[in-house]
């Protein structure tokens, strides 16, 4: 029996999409599930070599610190034992994972200890123990490197792992080592780090030794008894310097892990996490597609319930328009359909009912388009005699259709085209039976004019050229407003000169003309000196008459076959061609500096400026146009740096460190975008009161490869740079939005900023700074200071002085950094509204034992209190320093001594518990 239509298509709808929903979810399982594993190992791995790296920067900064001191102690054989055991102690305090620091002698007898301060009772017991039996120590002698020891437990009873360093020897390879200095570093930090990092990554994180013993365990008791692990297959694995991930059991648990070597030791980390958890996600997705699935059966067959009711619909719908148009009714609206063979069908029957119709419209219509069209019809016969023409004919060309009719269309011809062209036109109507294009022709006037012409071939059945029909339209004004603009595309609308297309047009010709005849070639760029301050001072009406006069004399300065452009505004360049030597230019560029500098007088105004000019050959100096002129435009500011008013030939060595900067400078750039600059802070303290009174920020780079970046790794490159003053802002702002946090935690600490002079010497400096206060309204203006280099100060001392005193009047203070190693002029002092001076740390440091440097930090106190000024010293490192400095009547310090630059998190915890060295506190 057979089947409705409805159920047939209700059957293999629903069966279609049911199959291709499976093979969906197929091929999502086949796809997605391994590479949710893929992923689980990826992230392993991940966390495996960030918990290696960390390690490995722990280990490093450690083993950096002990080798910077045995430089200083190598540096300095003559200094008495008890400073060198200030050097041992100073490091021992400072780093709180230090659990002691031996210098053994030659004889590999301990001849000092560097212990915290707690500890230093029991100093006396270890001084003369012979470390002969400790292997790394006569490792590190003998192979002259650094040597990491195995693990074990201290005099303090601390799992620690040893460091030994030789000292550094001169520079002969038979020069004995006359010491070794070795570091016991304290292992509970790697159990806090590991403690840490499974607190906040739901991890097993487990540091082992070269024996499998774990040094860090988030159970420090574990990391304290050394528990050994060495089983584990996936440890023997990392021992091939890559890191390794596996599956293995622990504690009666499985576990996913990643094993990555760590460099020094010879450590490894194993970062674990159960399987269960790590895993899960796998499962939620195979639930997820299993619901999935079983909504997209039902979805099926509901569409194809859907689907088959309005497809019958349409059907029937079809069914009735169908017997319309077989009773004659041709304008009978059919519904159009989705369905390829309904809509094919429907097609048909409408373009059978509109054929009729359209067949009268079509008539009407073609009389109609030949009577209005905007475009001249002409038709000929096969021989090219007229025979009908519409009236834009007659409108375009002069010509009545009376008096053209039976004449030949060579009647309308100008002569502008000779016989080769209308026998190429005649070929392609013959070949191709049409041809286009613009023609010149002359009206019944006389007058030429420019038409654009279609003409196609009428054929008959068998193949036969019956008429030709030709439709033109009158392009004159057209060609006129073309010619014009090429002319304005191609030259400059002031001088009349060749603007910056057609130079390159003309550089191009010229560089191939000479690879052709083995000459050389000049680009001179010429940029006017001063030229803005004409336009400034006269206007810019005077200023172009005297762009247009100059332009005159440069061109008529240069020979006839070479070229002078102008680029825009005073820079111009000149193409010297035909250059047997590069001697041969010369005399050109000198007419070109007279030229230049002549006085013209324009407007009764008498005016002289002159020209830098830059110079660069080809082919010696690059192969393209483009290098060459980046190349010569470098040359004319090198030229501008020289003094002006000459020309300067291009350097390579020049444009080399040109790119140098350059890419330094898009690398700072991008930093800045990417916010890799951080700001750290290093307090300042009274001596006398034993008070922290402030901090200052200092900026470092944290770069993505090569670490953290002192500031002398990037200020200069951007010193004069306009990112200098976007540097500068970020740090301001950096410091306000820092200040706001510690004032929100009660932590109210006055910042000092360094400035640099070319953000000082902005014109809007001050109110730029007023707009960063403002976004800071809880941030004391008192409490900002700003701090610039002497040297800055002095290069603009009227300015920098208005600048400092309009910051003064807005409550933020100044202060002269580095005071003394610049012209410490007492007048430039007066008139510099500072309220601080910093003694530079280079004078400070030394003062102990140079005179001079002492008499100079005498010196400064002495003008500080002279011109009432607040003093404070950098580079205090000792507490001899200190108290020294509080007995010339200096109170306020900062350096090494007292703190170093820190994070603004650590500098909150260290003024919290700062002390002041106990020399301070006794009265002069």
């Amino acid at each position: 029996m057979p089947r409705s239509l409805r159920s047939q298509l209700w059957l293999e709808l629903s069966t279609l999409i049911a199959l291709a929903v499976l093979a969906v979810i197929a091929t999502l399982l086949g796809v997605l599930l391994p590479r949710l594993n893929a992923d689980v190992v990826a992230e392993n791995r991940r966390l495996g070599v960030a918990t290696a790296a960390h390690i490995e920067s722990f280990l490093t900064n450690f083993s950096t610190e002990i080798d910077q001191l045995a430089e200083d102690i190598a540096a300095k054989p003559a200094l008495p034992a008890s400073q060198r055991q200030r050097m041992l102690d100073t490091l021992a305090n400072a780093h709180v994972n230090l659990d002691a620091l031996y210098l053994v002698n030659a004889s590999d007898q301990v001849t000092a200890v560097g212990l915290p301060t707690a500890q230093r009772a029991t100093r006396d017991n270890l001084i003369g123990v012979d470390f002969s039996g400790r292997g790394f120590v006569t490792q590190a002698r003998r192979e002259r490197r650094i040597v990491w020891s195995d693990t074990y437990l201290s005099s303090r009873g601390q799992i620690v792992v040893g460091v030994a360093l030789p000292l550094p020897t001169p520079a002969e390879a038979l020069a004995p080592v006359p010491g070794v200095l070795v570091g016991e570093l304290n292992l509970a930090q790697v159990s806090r780090f590991a403690a840490e990092l499974a607190k906040s990554n739901e991890l097993l994180p487990i540091i082992v030794d070269q024996r499998g013993n774990i040094v860090g365990h988030p159970d420090a008791q574990r990391a304290l008894h050394q528990d050994n692990i060495s089983y584990l297959p996936l440890l023997h694995g990392a021992v091939a310097s890559r890191p390794q991930t596996d599956r293995f059991t622990l504690d009666g648990i499985d576990y996913i892990g990643n094993a990555t070597p760590i460099k020094g030791p010879g450590w490894t980390a194993l970062v674990a996490q159960p399987s269960e958890q790590a895993f899960a996600t796998v499962r939620s997705t195979l639930l997820a597609l299993a619901a999935g699935s079983v909504l997209a059966l039902l979805l099926a067959v509901i569409m194809a319930i859907i689907g088959s009711r309005r497809m019958m619909r349409r059907v029937t719908q079809f069914s009735e328009q169908m017997h319309a148009i077989a009773n004659g009714d041709f304008r009978a609206t059919i519904p159009r359909s989705n369905i390829e063979e309904i809509e094919s069908l429907a097609r048909s029957m409408r373009e059978m009912a509109n054929a009729v119709l359209e067949r009268e419209a079509r008539l009407q219509l073609a009389a109609s388009v030949f009577t209005h069209a905007r475009e001249g019809i002409t038709i000929t016969d096969a021989a090219g005699t007229i025979v009908e023409v519409n009236d834009t004919f007659s409108l375009i060309t002069g010509y009545s259709r009376e008096e053209v009719l039976g004449q030949n269309s060579r009647l309308l011809q100008s002569g502008r085209q000779g016989p080769d062209f209308y026998a190429a036109m005649w070929k392609d109507l013959a070949g191709k039976g049409h041809w286009y294009g613009e023609v010149w022709n002359r009206r019944k006037n006389g007058e030429l004019y420019a038409e654009m012409l279609t003409v196609s071939a009428v054929r008959d059945g068998a193949g036969k050229t019956q008429n030709y029909v030709a439709l033109f339209s009158d392009i004159t004004s057209v060609k006129q407003h073309q010619s014009q603009l090429e002319h304005i595309a191609h030259y400059d609308t002031l001088t009349g000169l060749p603007n910056r297309l057609l130079l390159a047009d003309r550089l191009h010709q010229a560089i191939l003309q000479s690879q052709r005849h083995s000459r050389s070639l000049a680009v001179v760029f010429l940029d006017l000196d001063h030229f803005k301050a004409v336009n400034d001072a006269h206007g810019h009406n005077i200023g172009d008459e005297l762009l247009v006069a100059l332009a005159l004399r440069m061109k008529a300065a240069l020979r006839d076959e070479d070229t002078l452009a102008r680029l825009g505004g005073d820079e111009f360049v000149a193409v010297l061609v035909d250059l047997a030597q590069p001697q041969d230019c010369e005399p050109v560029l000198a007419r070109l500096l007279q030229a230049a500098s002549d006085p013209i007088t324009a407007h009764e105004q008498v005016l002289q400026i002159s020209a830098s000019i830059g110079v660069t050959l080809y082919p010696q100096d690059g192969g393209d146009a483009d290098l060459l002129l980046r190349h010569a435009d470098q040359a004319m500011y090198a030229a501008k740096q020289s003094g002006r008013n000459r020309y300067h030939l291009f350097d390579v060595v020049q444009d080399a460190a040109m790119q140098t900067q350059h890419e330094s400078l898009e690398q700072i750039r991008r930093a800045l975008e990417r916010e890799e600059f951080v700001l750290f802070y290093q307090p300042k303290v009274n001596m006398k009161t034993q008070t922290v009174i402030g901090a200052e920020a200092l900026i470092r780079w944290q770069h993505p490869e090569r670490g953290l970046l002192a500031p002398a790794c990037f200020l200069p490159v951007i010193e004069g740079h306009p990112i200098s003053v976007a540097m500068g802002e970020w740090v301001i702002n950096a410091a306000l939005t820092q200040m706001s946090k510690w004032y929100a935690t009660g932590l109210n600490l006055p910042v000092s900023v360094n400035l640099g002079a070319h953000q000082l010497q902005q014109d809007d400096f001050v109110s730029r700074l007023t707009i960063l206060l403002g976004a800071h309204p809880d941030v004391p203006r008192q409490c900002v200071e700003l701090e610039v280099l002497e040297t800055s100060a002095l290069e603009d001392m009227a300015k920098v002085s208005r600048v400092m005193q309009s910051c003064r009047e807005i409550g933020v203070r100044f202060a002269l950094d580095d005071f003394g190693t610049g012209y410490s002029s007492l007048t430039y002092l007066k008139r510099l509204p500072a309220q601080v001076l910093k003694i530079d740390q280079s004078f400070v440091r030394d003062m102990l034992v140079d005179a001079d440097d002492l008499a100079i930090v005498t010196g400064i106190i002495g003008l500080a209190r002279a011109f009432d000024r607040e003093v404070i010293a950098e580079g205090v490192e000792t507490p001899a320093h200190g108290q020294l400095l509080l007995s010339l009547g200096c109170e306020l310090a900062q350096g090494y001594g007292i703190a170093r630059p820190m994070s603004a998190l650590a500098l909150a915890a260290w003024v919290a518990s700062w002390q002041a060295q106990q020399p301070w506190c006794t009265p002069a």
